[in-house]
């Protein structure tokens, strides 16, 4: 009877922990795609670290017909000139590639909605960082989503833990000395988070504020602070600099 209550204990104990990866292994799964590792499976590099320029990308075009105008998104309106329109353009077009890529672009964008969520997740990171062109930009997820039949739910919680996860992680990398895990996510990084789940000007203020602090209370941190923010994106990023600087300013904190 006991060797039974064992086996079972076993069993149970089994099914919780392989469950539990499970959950884990989704969970990491769960983020935006790795646009450099995209490039360099079609082709894009030049000379090492990848310089995207037009001319890479008028040679990527004649590869497949634009049928959805997604050059039309960004920069030039005739070509496809930014890696996030080359790489919509092929994905929406099953762009075929040699077998010795393949897998690059199968883990990064995997076929059915997981594909499209994590495609549609990082048109969703520019709506914070570019907010006038939002209108451009939902063209592509429109389409993406039309391809993989997602629903809007579905759409926002895969967005909100995949931008959660790209934060937290350029977040361990330049303050993980000072916070753990938890800190980070609640005391440096909310902020960030709360505004590219909802790019309002109220929680851009937020993320102001967040990076005064931490300036005025030790200058490496702050700096680890900005150091995140560069790592989403630079052009962003230096107008939150700007907007820390004025405000330190204005308080006397310089």
């Amino acid at each position: 009877m006991r060797r039974n209550i064992r086996r079972i204990i076993y069993l149970v104990t089994g099914c919780i922990l392989l469950f539990n990866d499970n959950l884990s292994s989704a969970a990491e799964d769960v983020r935006l795609p790795d646009i450099t590792k995209l490039l360099t499976a079609y082709g894009c590099p030049e000379k090492g670290p990848i310089q995207y320029h037009p001319r890479v990308v008028v040679r990527g075009k004649f590869l497949f017909y634009d049928k959805n105008d997604i050059s039309s998104i960004e920069e030039d309106k005739k070509f496809l000139d930014t890696p996030e329109e080359f790489i919509t353009a092929a994905y929406l077009s099953d762009m075929k590639v040699i077998d010795e890529v393949q897998g690059i672009i199968q883990s990064e964008l995997p076929e059915g909605k997981g594909g499209g969520l994590r495609l549609i997740s990082m048109w969703r990171k520019k709506y914070a960082e570019y907010p006038g062109v939002t209108a451009d930009y939902q063209k592509a997820v429109n389409l993406i989503k039309t391809k993989e039949k997602l629903l809007d739910t579905e759409i926002k919680d895969y967005f909100v833990h995949a931008i959660e996860h790209e934060i937290l992680m350029h977040a361990q990398s330049s303050l993980g000395q000072w916070y753990s895990s938890a800190q980070l996510r609640s005391a440096v990084c909310q902020p960030i988070i709360e505004y590219y789940i909802n790019p309002v000007s109220a929680n851009k203020e937020k993320i102001i504020t967040t990076g005064v602090a931490l300036m005025n209370e030790n200058k490496d941190r702050g700096e680890g602070y900005i150091e995140i923010l560069a790592a989403l994106n630079n052009k962003f990023a230096s107008d939150i600099i700007n907007k820390i600087h004025e405000a330190r300013m204005k308080s006397g904190d310089l």
